[in-house]
């Protein structure tokens, strides 16, 4: 593909930083500031409370009103509107009080239409991020239309008086997901795991054969994820200077008042320990404390598993501490403080997890059936390539074996230096992500082979 030109984008979406915490929402935000990188301009058009409005500084209400036609009539929702700096996309928050899928949804649409109508929106590309911007995918105008499901999951439905709204007739389905997919020329998937299980929706099987479902990996440099400019550590470090890794260890042991065999490596998870994977977790700390490691926890999650491993950790404070009341900064700093990372949920669909973890330098350890697992590749110490160590079954014997390849690999200081930088040089971008959904949006307008154009 030839570089293209700078685009018009716009997302529509119910869930963006700053106003939201999920993944969903930091995920959006992300790809909006990899598009900024690549010169194109992006607005967002979100909804949400006028307390969620309010609590974001910079966000300033519009003497204007949009018009939106709901199921139960037509009404105008105030809007708010900001622009944090050049790095930062477009920000419009559509007031609603809405909780509802379908009727956001609706709100949605008859926002972006209104916008439009009025020249404040003219977008070339709209990205339909979630269920939530399906009525405005489908009442917009644009050379290409691409809908991401950033869950890798299909949930919404409209109710009956929506979807007739909408135009649906009673055979019709009443998935937002479905409306979505006949609007868009492609399908994103967070992961080749998700894509798989998408492709397999009854609410997506109406879609034309020639859309294709196509896995976008997912950045992870969301600010503040950024270990050469975290406040929260130490001393700030990156490919080409890791050495901060060290101080970041040094700081969190001091914190936790215990001194560690500089020979061994740390290990740790976060952010909560819950679901399967916690329990396995814990039900391998007595095999863990045999072996030359130490071991950090978050002290948050399922109560009875919390409480389980600060006991092993009182009956074995030199082996594992748990941190209390752990913030994002914590997390931050238990990353970069880390030499690996278990990454517990094999029913993972996303798989951005084991970004952050890369990002700070933390050796990612994997289950196989996590979706994870679809962008990874198998460390190698011959060939100093890849960029994580998999694992079969998320159980105690096999996270207990972890442990061993890990400080196998450590007692190497040549191997584990070249290890560390090749994580933190492979670690996923926004802005990489960004020019593959440029190529999709590109082979979109022109009508050519969407799935070859992120390949």
């Amino acid at each position: 593909f030839q570089k293209s030109r700078m685009s018009e984008y716009l997302f529509v979406t119910d869930q963006v930083a700053p106003l939201g915490r999920t993944e969903a929402a930091k995920s959006a935000w992300g790809l909006a500031r990899g598009l900024l990188e690549l010169k194109h301009r992006v607005t967002i058009l979100t909804i949400g409370t006028g307390a969620q409005a309010a609590a974001v500084p910079g966000l300033a209400k519009r003497l204007r009103k949009a018009r939106v036609e709901t199921a139960s009539g037509v009404s105008e929702l105030a809007l708010y509107e900001g622009h944090f700096s050049a790095s930062d996309p477009q920000l419009l928050v559509l007031e609603s009080e809405s909780t509802s899928p379908g009727e956001r949804a609706l709100q949605l649409g008859g926002a972006a239409v209104s916008l439009a109508q009025d020249g404040l929106l003219k977008p070339e590309v709209v990205i339909g991020w979630g269920e939530a911007s399906v009525v405005a995918m489908a009442r917009l105008t644009a050379a290409a239309k691409l809908f991401v499901l950033p869950t890798g999951e299909t949930t919404g439905r409209f109710s009956a008086a929506e979807a007739k709204t909408v135009g649906l007739s009673p055979s019709d389905s009443p998935a937002l997901a479905s409306f979505g997919v006949s609007a868009a020329q492609a399908v994103i998937a967070p992961s080749r795991a998700a894509a798989r299980k998408l492709e397999a929706a009854p609410e997506l099987a109406s879609r034309p054969s020639d859309e294709p479902i196509v896995a976008l990996q997912f950045g992870s440099d969301e600010p503040p994820f950024d270990p050469a400019a975290d406040p929260a550590l130490p001393t700030p470090f990156d490919a080409a200077k890791p050495q901060g890794k060290s101080d970041a260890r040094k700081a969190l042991l001091r914190r936790l008042s215990v001194n560690v065999d500089p020979r061994w490596p740390v290990l740790a998870t976060g952010p909560r320990l819950e679901g399967p994977g916690g329990k396995a977790l814990v039900e391998a700390l007595p095999l863990i404390t045999k072996r030359d490691c130490f071991v950090i926890l978050p002290a948050q999650g399922e109560k009875a598993l919390v409480e389980r491993a600060s006991v092993f950790a009182i009956e074995h404070p030199t082996k594992i501490a748990m941190v209390a009341d752990a913030s994002e900064e914590d997390l931050r700093l238990m990353m970069a403080a880390a030499d690996a990372w278990w990454l517990l949920d094999e029913t993972d669909l996303i798989g951005t997890s084991a970004g952050g973890p890369l990002r700070y330098g933390a050796l990612p350890l994997i289950p196989v059936r996590s979706a994870a697992h679809d962008f990874l590749v198998e460390w190698d110490s011959l060939s100093l390539t890849g960029n994580a160590l998999f694992y079969k079954e998320v159980n105690a014997d096999q996270l207990s074996a972890t442990v061993a390849r890990v400080a196998a690999l450590r007692s190497d200081p040549t191997v584990w230096a070249a290890l560390v930088t090749r994580l933190l040089s492979t670690a996923p971008s926004w802005k990489k992500a960004a020019t593959l959904l440029d190529h999709l949006k590109t082979a979109a307008a022109q009508e050519a082979d969407l799935q070859a154009a992120t390949s």
